[in-house]
């Protein structure tokens, strides 16, 4: 199967059917019971766990096929470790070296696909180890309101070892790491695209046109995780839901110039604002007052907009930003941290969840994060200084 024919069955709600045979046609050797195999339940997430079939893999190693339905309170997006250690005690690494699983819902369109892999390994002191998948890089949530993107990459990419896949084969194929380093150069190229719209079609000096991308790229950056929070209107799909429409028109600017530009004047100007222009506040979308979204350009008065108009920017440009952003995007419930910006209060939240994360860097545009320079050994930096960073191997 080709990324894009994976791509279209992931988008759709979760069917086991159709997951099946998705799988069975990336790895072939995948062999399905005629009756799924109740697995005993350990802990309270899971409504029922069922052993679809395994894998046999052609270095020895057996894969489980595991679909687990989850209980109503547990969030999908957020609890990808939780999740991962419900299915992880099935690998015993005499019938069974990992686990490929479903996580879905009764009653919600979109899942999660979890691989797990445990192996036995001798360490530098000649020590008997177990290595196993790191909890957060081997994980993917499919469904409707997902890209998808991503993942049916990376399964395209295991389909090409196919039957001779081996558990290195399918560890490589599913670990984002990697990916982090796919992603800023996507980001870079993003930049440049939207750099080349306004050359083109805003007739912008190079220089300028560069300040411009990169602050759009930025904003969307942060707009995803805010979205992801429930925060835009209490719809985690808002960016990509609001796009739809604009997809059918490629070389046109309108979700940019009748969407966004309202989005960021909203997300700039207080709720209680009766200046020119405040009829055209967006509803649901939070007063953000870090200053990423404050500058006249945005504004929404009939002078500024004759004055500064909307941004040339191609809907072809944006939906490869958000098609190459959105797999590679973790959830993460926030540490706990002490009162650190008092400038800007909110801003604590991007430390504690990066403090959750356990990232390596925080990417922001925001002055009060970036006055910070670092947060319990968590370097903030801007995003040309990340690509450039990711870009030279640093």
């Amino acid at each position: 199967m080709t990324a894009p024919e994976i791509q279209k069955n992931f988008q759709q709600p979760y069917d086991r059917a159709r997951w099946l045979e998705t799988l069975r046609q990336v790895l072939p050797g995948t062999a399905i019971f005629s009756t799924p195999q109740a697995v005993a339940l350990a802990g309270e997430r899971a409504e029922s766990i069922l052993q679809l079939g395994k894998i046999p893999l052609a270095d020895g190693c057996k894969l489980a096929l595991l679909e687990v339905i989850v209980d109503e309170t547990t969030d999908l997006p957020s609890n990808r470790v939780a999740l991962r250690h419900l299915v992880a005690r099935y690998i015993d690494q005499a019938e069974y070296h990992g686990v490929c699983a479903i996580f879905h819902q009764r009653h919600t369109t979109g899942y999660r696909f979890t691989f797990v892999a445990r192996e036995a390994a001798l360490d530098d002191d000649g020590k008997l180890v177990n290595k196993e998948t790191a909890p957060r890089r081997y994980t993917y949530l499919l469904g409707p309101d997902e890209s998808c993107r991503t993942a049916a990459e990376r399964f395209e990419l295991l389909a090409q070892a196919g039957a001779a896949a081996t558990l290195n084969d399918v560890r490589a194929a599913f670990d984002k790491e990697p990916l982090t380093r796919e992603f800023f150069k996507r980001f870079e190229h993003a930049i440049e695209a939207v750099k080349a719209d306004l050359e083109h079609y805003q007739k912008l000096p190079s220089a300028q046109a560069y300040s411009h991308a990169q602050l759009l790229l930025e904003r969307l950056l942060f707009l995803y995780f805010v979205q992801n929070r429930g925060w835009l209107d209490q719809q985690r799909n808002f960016l990509l839901e609001h796009f739809q429409p604009h997809r059918v028109s490629p070389n046109e600017f309108s979700y940019y110039g009748d969407f966004l530009e309202q989005v960021f004047f909203t997300l700039s100007t207080p709720p209680d604002f009766k200046g020119p222009g405040a009829a055209l506040r967006l509803p649901g979308l939070p007063f953000l007052n870090g200053g990423l979204f404050d500058d006249d350009e945005f504004a929404q008065t009939n002078e500024r907009k004759k004055n500064h108009p909307p941004l040339c920017v191609r809907n072809a440009t944006v939906a490869d930003v958000f098609d190459g952003y959105a797999a590679m995007v973790t959830l993460v419930a926030p540490a706990v941290i002490a009162p650190t910006i008092t400038r800007d209060p909110a801003d604590d939240q991007v430390l504690a969840a990066a403090l959750a994360a356990q990232a390596d860097l925080i990417v922001s545009g925001d002055a009060h994060l970036l006055d910070l320079k670092g947060f319990k050994g968590i370097e903030i930096v801007t995003a040309a200084v990340a690509v450039e960073r990711i870009a030279g191997g640093a």
